[in-house]
C-alpha cells in the first residue's frame, strides 16, 4: 500500500493533538494490546502521522491494524487505520496510519477538521 501525499486535505497540526491507541490485528491475528500515547502530527480523510515512544516493531509486509482515539474540535473519534509506514527518529517513532473510514465517518472528520482550521 502506498502512502498518498498529494491528497486534497492534510492537515499539519502546529500544537501534535494527542491520540491513545490500541493494537487491534497483527497480520490476521486479533489482538488486544494495552493502550498508548501518540501525537498525531498531521491528518487528512484516510491517514495519519503519528508519533510515540513505544515501537510497534513493523516489519515489512506485516499488517498493523491500530484502534486511534482523539478528540478533534469537541467531537470524539474512534478509528480504526493501518501502519502503513514506521521511522526511528532518535527515542521517537513516527508512524504513517492509513485509516479505515467510511463515507459517513470522512464526512464527520472533514466537517471537525474544517471547524479545527477556521478556528486556529
Amino acid at each position: 500500500m502506498l502512502f498518498k501525499r498529494d491528497e486534497a486535505f492534510r492537515y499539519s497540526f502546529a500544537e501534535p493533538l494527542p491520540v491513545h491507541f490500541q493494537i487491534v490485528m497483527v497480520d490476521d491475528h486479533a489482538v488486544t494490546s494495552a493502550e498508548g500515547d501518540a501525537l498525531m502530527l498531521d491528518l487528512s480523510l484516510e491517514g495519519a502521522k503519528l508519533s510515540t515512544e513505544l515501537d510497534l516493531h513493523k516489519r515489512d509486509h506485516e499488517l498493523i491494524r491500530l484502534e486511534l482515539f482523539f478528540t478533534l474540535y469537541e467531537k470524539n473519534f474512534d478509528l480504526l487505520g493501518d501502519v502503513v509506514w514506521g521511522k526511528h527518529l532518535g527515542r521517537q517513532n513516527q508512524y504513517g496510519i492509513h485509516l479505515l473510514v467510511d463515507d459517513e465517518e470522512k464526512h464527520r472528520l472533514l466537517i471537525a477538521l474544517k471547524q479545527f482550521v477556521k478556528d486556529f
